[in-house]
């Protein structure tokens, strides 16, 4: 049964008695913390061109909305789930931050000049519980970043635009009502993203451990993440943040071949990608295309393996016009001008999936090719994860009766693949276990 979206009122009152005190406490005690500290105990993190910025006394208006969207928020229609991983986001948002704020504690030391008028009432009222410190990363925009995406869907086009430049003020607002420097915002945006991520709204994207993929690829990817971490650390803070992003981007890949799977991609059924999961893996996705247009060119041409069934790499779809397309590729999203009956399948790629994935994927995939009169299937370079869905599907049609005879199929027919050891071991599972 699927659950409906609806407001849940309830929960939402429930939670807001819980985030609202919690909020206020852990900022109010870290801002508290921060001011008894020694001077030199806090630094300032400022680059000069920033005493360009202009103070707009205007901009503490949506500065002052988040608090407004912040319990609202809570009462969206949605989900049981959808609302529980929301709340979560915000309950996790405080402590994290908080927790950057005592172990970094930094200050924003330039005056603000004076304003007049209702826009002095929303300062003093501001200043009645803020102080000049709690800046990176600013819990302004990771707060920010998760109402920004929780409110999105819920808006028409033309409400969308409104919505995203109404955000972007808000951004904005952080500097110019002299509230953070610019280095707090990139900051509080990326742990915005990670505390999206970690908390999906699908429930296909909550994270289920399984089977360990390949354990030298998860350590040798935790060990690099790591390794940027560190280096982090050594660096000036603005390439900090990068080797942070591509740490976290190379981490969570780890956790994959750990036994998280493609999941960890957070591909959805249309072949897109959640936001948080869009920008977070770019890093990896950017690397991994040049790696392999350098190093791992595909054949050009898809390789027809029957009448109906066609095996090639992930930009083969715009080669020609297919009935259906089967998408076993986790790291890229479906491509705008591939078939409208699509299905993905996300499998990861450079390790060989379990026996019950491929026992799905081949279902699936033989149930698109009897409803359908032609179908494209593909990963990456449609050598490896694609391949190893093909070879099962023919054992499982009995179009061969063998992984001997598949592979014997394959390579009569100058068929482009390349399996491992551990497929060939798959295999022979899955065709003892289909006989």
């Amino acid at each position: 049964m699927i659950e409906q979206n609806k407001i849940q009122w309830r929960n939402g009152f429930i939670w807001l008695l819980v985030l609202a005190p919690l909020f206020f406490i852990l900022y109010g005690w870290a801002n508290g913390y921060a001011a008894l500290l020694p001077k030199e105990n806090v630094g300032e993190i400022v680059y000069d061109w920033e005493k360009h910025i202009p103070f707009l006394p205007s901009t503490i208006l949506p500065y002052w909305s988040i608090d407004l969207l912040y319990g609202l928020s809570l009462f969206l229609p949605m989900t049981k789930f959808a609302q529980r991983q929301h709340a979560l986001r915000l309950l996790v948002a405080t402590p994290i931050a908080v927790l950057f704020f005592l172990l970094f504690p930094l200050t924003f030391s330039t005056i603000k000049p004076e304003c007049f008028g209702v826009w002095k009432s929303l300062f003093d009222a501001l200043m009645g519980f803020d102080k000049p410190f709690n800046q990176s990363p600013s819990l302004h925009i990771i707060l920010l970043v998760i109402l920004w995406r929780i409110y999105l869907p819920h808006f028409n086009k033309v409400g969308k635009a409104i919505w995203n430049v109404w955000c972007f003020l808000i951004g904005v607002s952080v500097l110019t009502t002299f509230q953070h420097h610019f280095i707090d915002i990139p900051a509080g945006f990326l742990t915005g993203l990670i505390i999206c991520y970690l908390f999906p709204l699908s429930k296909a994207h909550y994270w289920k451990w399984g089977e360990i993929k390949s354990k030298r690829l998860a350590i040798l990817h935790v060990i690099v993440g790591l390794l940027f971490f560190v280096l982090a650390f050594l660096c000036p803070i603005a390439i900090a943040v990068i080797l942070i992003w591509m740490g976290i981007s190379l981490f969570f890949i780890g956790l994959g071949y750990f036994g998280l799977g493609a999941i960890i991609f957070q591909k959805k059924e249309n072949g897109s990608f959640t936001f948080a999961a869009t920008i977070l893996f770019f890093p990896y996705r950017w690397i991994s295309r040049l790696v392999r247009n350098v190093f791992f060119k595909s054949y050009q041409s898809p390789q027809k393996i029957t009448e109906k069934l066609y095996l090639g790499a992930f930009w083969m779809t715009k080669k020609q016009d297919y009935h259906a397309i089967f998408d076993v590729c986790s790291e890229y999203k479906k491509l705008k001008n591939s078939s409208q009956n699509y299905v993905s399948y996300p499998l990861i790629d450079l390790a060989a999936p379990t026996i019950d994935e491929l026992i799905v994927g081949v279902k699936k995939l033989d149930e698109l090719i009897q409803n359908n009169e032609t179908v494209f299937i593909h990963c990456a370079l449609g050598m490896s994860r694609s391949a190893t869905v093909v070879f099962a599907w023919l054992l499982y049609t009995h179009k061969i009766e063998s992984v001997k005879e598949g592979f014997a199929f394959f390579e009569d027919n100058k068929f482009q693949f390349s399996l491992s050891g551990k497929h060939k071991e798959l295999l022979e599972t899955y065709c003892k276990n289909s006989n």
